[in-house]
């Protein structure tokens, strides 16, 4: 037979391999298994549909999720699987967040803190955002601050040893044993420096028993001769002693008359011997307030000085720390230095003293009078035996009272 096709072997391919009119009736996968027994696959047995090897009456793999059972058919449970490593969980309080894996056919949160119930610790046990609510303590102690405290008796022993009493209640006393040195203190049952916390201006200096910022600057240590302390530093003295006249006034090393006896108007005052104006002057405020010039007229407003302190040397003006004009002025013996409504040096005589604006004619042993008369004036012969008869009569009842309270000592015993 020529050019023709023979048979051959039957198979799955939907046609008549072997002739024998019939297709796909037998071939070499039928009736074999198909498939495998592992996790939640099934076999089956191979069956042709349509010309094509299908395993029929088993059940294939599928995906792996989170269910307690091998889907992938790979002989592992719940391995890899989808959505682990996720995070979870609230880092509020003492809660901590973590990330999600699946145990026993569930996802789990691991690796973070859940809630708990609340105790006195001061923590946010139960993470609601509050510290303590509702934490209970002994009965007659209250939860404060983390710890559960007796309220204080008020007595004079008001807490047990070893606690002190604070904000109405017994708190433990960190340093009720605690033993520090002169220039240390104890804090939460630790000896630390006074000065270890301490920060002092530029011119201080911390004192170590006390803790506390002390001038170490020349106003406390001095200046050397021919100088004097400004701003806290040691400056040549622009007004050393005999630089003016003993009656004159120097304002940074330059001479002035002084105001002493010069009589100014109103709305004037004297300025290195000689009036100005100066419509704030004896104008009348109330305290904390002080005199403007506005519009050339006086008014009072609030000082802005009234809540600032200034540094030694300094002193307010408007508001600001400025430099002390009196820390660069001499006054002649016996005045002091003020500054006057124009902010500037002024030599006045001291509060509650007296310095005499003319010549005084003292008489020795006198008891303290004293004739005062105009510089230009001469005394009267008549003044002078006046003077000297009230000297006589004086110093004769002064012996008389004298001996009289001697003999009434000797009468009592007394010396």
């Amino acid at each position: 037979c020529v050019g023709g096709v023979g048979a051959s072997a039957e198979i799955c391919d939907g046609k008549d391999n072997d002739c024998d009119g019939s297709t796909d009736e037998d071939y070499p996968e039928k009736g074999k298994t198909c498939g495998v027994n592992v996790g939640e696959c099934k076999a089956g047995s191979w069956a042709c549909t349509s010309g094509k090897l299908d395993c029929v009456g088993g059940v294939g793999s599928t995906p792996e999720i989170c269910d307690g059972k091998d889907n992938d058919c790979n002989g592992a449970i719940d391995d890899k699987v989808p959505g682990e490593g996720q995070p979870c969980g609230d880092s509020v309080g003492e809660c901590k967040g973590g990330t999600t894996k699946c145990l026993g056919g569930k996802f789990v949160c691991v690796g973070g803190v859940g809630p708990a119930p609340e105790i006195c610790d001061g923590k946010d046990n139960n993470c609601d955002g509050k510290i303590d609510e509702n934490a209970e303590c002994p009965t007659g102690s209250a939860c404060v601050e983390g710890q559960c405290l007796l309220p204080c008796t008020g007595s004079e022993f008001s807490c047990p040893g070893g606690s002190k009493c604070v904000n109405n209640y017994c708190v433990p006393d960190k340093c009720s044993k605690v033993t520090c040195k002169a220039s240390e203190r104890c804090v939460d049952g630790k000896c630390v420096e006074r000065c270890a916390s301490v920060t002092c201006q530029a011119h201080e200096t911390c004192e170590p028993t006390t803790g506390k910022c002390i001038d170490d600057s020349c106003y406390s240590k001095g200046c050397p001769s021919g100088e004097k302390c400004v701003g806290y530093v040691c400056v040549k003295d622009p007004c050393p002693p005999g630089h003016c006249p003993a009656e004159q006034v120097c304002v940074d090393g330059q001479c002035f008359d002084s105001c002493l006896n010069v009589k100014c108007g109103v709305g004037e005052v004297c300025s290195k011997g000689k009036c100005v104006k100066s419509p704030c002057e004896g104008y009348p405020c109330d305290s904390n307030y002080i005199c403007k010039v506005v519009n050339e007229q006086p008014r009072c407003e609030p000082d802005p000085c009234r809540i600032i302190t200034c540094a030694k040397g300094q002193i307010c003006r408007d508001g600001t720390c400025v430099g002390d004009p009196c820390a660069t002025t001499r006054c002649p013996e016996g005045l002091e230095c003020q500054v006057n409504s124009l902010g500037e040096a002024d030599c006045k005589v001291p509060t509650g003293s007296t310095i005499p604006k003319t010549t005084q004619l003292l008489a020795s042993g006198g008891g303290g009078c004293a004739c005062t008369l105009a510089e230009s004036e001469a005394p009267p012969l008549w003044v002078a035996g006046v003077i000297l008869l009230g000297l006589v009569l004086g110093r004769a009842r002064r012996r008389r009272r004298r001996d009289d309270s001697a003999d009434a000592a000797c009468e009592e015993g007394r010396p």
